[in-house]
């Protein structure tokens, strides 16, 4: 008889076990991700892992449905839009005795500053194991759109389909790490190339909602070079990580000594845990030796014959000496009262005018112009 018992008694442990284990895994959370976190009054969506959240509870009784409570983001800092996203929750139940019936299910809303944007039911989960069982939602698609300084809001209600109890947890990383996800939620950024002689780097200015206070960390790696910047990124060889600087928004990659086309990865490591890809490609061509920034220079010589050249006339001048210029056969006649008066400034500068030109070019380019200095002097000296 005892031995009978005893074999009804395994078979009968042997028959739940495959019920245990029957509960699909959560689903995936992706885009923008939070913990439901607080206890009491204090229920918080927060952008960090589970294992940053505060545990609460709530016991539910079969007979109708039971609020959870309401939990709220910080207010946001930037706008967030996303169009066509699905809103998930996650949260865990523990039967408290046995329940009879069909299971617990959740009832969901989905508000910005307290106005409903979606709501829904989710599957009725069947309880019957002292197991933490996970109970998700998924809504429809819809599309969030929310401003600076709104609030993303969610409230849940529990009801057990049946007579029993439960105790529905959250905030405990290892038993029961509820979520709230955003989905088809896009990290933007922009990217600029600054190449130099001195410097080659790439930034990227990253959005989120909370002016990127949920961003943890930044990497950067490149593949190349390559021929062609449309080979995906698995069909070349292995990465290589390049030096990250960042603050607030904006990251730079230190590109120094790079040529040719690269494929490059931002890999961005997010508060809640995820890990964003956000890749692309640059291209950076060596910089040559005829664009770089030649030395100030004089030319001694130069000056030296643009002095000399100017210099001629106005002696003649000053000393009433005629002078034919540029092959020119006729002698004008020069009035010696009249030159210091009107010809001395002009020829001082014309002068003045020839020893710059002398330094700052080469000799024969000096040549010429004082030439043409002194042909256009003397055609106008008695204007």
């Amino acid at each position: 008889m005892r031995g009978a018992l005893l074999l009804a008694t395994i078979f009968l442990c042997a028959s739940v076990l495959p019920i245990a284990s029957a509960h699909d895994p959560p689903p995936d959370a992706t885009g923008i991700i939070f913990s439901l976190s607080g206890d009491g009054g204090d229920f918080s969506l927060i952008r960090q892992e589970p294992s940053s959240a505060s545990q609460g509870s709530r016991l539910i009784n079969s007979g109708g449905s039971i609020d959870l409570g309401t939990w709220t983001t910080d207010p946001l800092t930037s706008p967030l839009v996303i169009e066509n996203t699905e809103a998930l929750v996650v949260v865990y139940a523990l039967p408290v005795g046995i329940v009879i019936g069909a299971g617990m299910h959740i009832s969901v809303r989905v508000m910005v500053d307290g106005e409903e944007i979606q709501s829904g039911d989710s599957e009725t989960i069947i309880l019957n194991e002292p197991l933490w069982t996970n109970i998700p939602w998924t809504s429809e698609e819809f599309d969030i759109s929310a401003q600076a300084g709104q609030v993303i809001e969610i409230n849940i209600a529990a009801t057990i389909e049946g007579a029993g109890a439960a105790r529905v947890q959250w905030g405990d990383e290892t038993d029961s790490p509820s979520i709230f996800s955003l989905q088809n939620w896009y990290l933007d950024r922009e990217e600029s190339l600054v190449q130099s002689e001195l410097t080659t780097e790439l930034t990227a200015v990253f959005t989120t909602p909370w002016d990127c206070t949920d961003i943890d960390a930044v990497s950067f790696e490149i593949k190349g070079p390559v021929a062609d910047h449309d080979i995906p990124w698995a069909e070349v060889a292995e990465p290589v990580s390049r030096e990250v600087s960042g603050e607030d928004c904006t990251f730079t990659a230190d590109l120094v000594g790079l040529d040719g086309i690269y494929l490059h990865r931002w890999q961005v490591l997010m508060s809640d845990g995820s890990l964003i890809n956000r890749s692309g490609y640059f291209e950076l061509e060596e910089m040559g030796g005829e664009d770089a920034t030649q030395p100030f220079t004089t030319s001694l010589l130069g000056g030296v014959i643009g002095l000399t050249l100017i210099t001629i006339p106005l002696i003649a001048q000053l000393f009433a000496i005629p002078i034919s210029l540029a092959g020119v056969s006729s002698l004008r006649e020069i009035n010696v009262a009249n030159t210091p008066k009107n010809n001395l400034l002009p020829l001082l500068a014309l002068a003045t005018i020839g020893l710059v030109t002398g330094l700052l070019t080469t000799p024969i380019l000096a040549l010429f112009t004082c030439i043409g200095l002194l042909a256009i002097s003397w055609a106008i000296i008695d204007l």
